[in-house]
């Protein structure tokens, strides 16, 4: 399953990737792309990371429209 990765970083960075998430997850709802699973992630104090774990049919679609920091297959 592809995944795909944004970065937020500075003191706000883990509330501001909070934040994506939800929008990130409204996203997925509103245009029907299911079997996907968010998550954010803390590698360090001042950096947090929204992953996105898609089906293959989906992360092409999800990439063009919101262009994550990485992709990996």
């Amino acid at each position: 399953m592809p995944t795909l990765e944004w970065d937020f970083h500075g003191p706000d960075g883990a509330g501001t990737a909070e934040h994506f998430r939800e929008h990130l997850d409204g996203f997925l709802g509103v245009n029907a792309l299911t079997g996907c699973e968010t998550r954010v992630e803390r590698p360090g104090p001042h950096h947090a990371v929204v992953v996105c774990e898609a089906p293959s049919e989906w992360a092409e679609a999800i990439a063009r429209a919101l262009r994550p920091a990485r992709r990996k297959s």
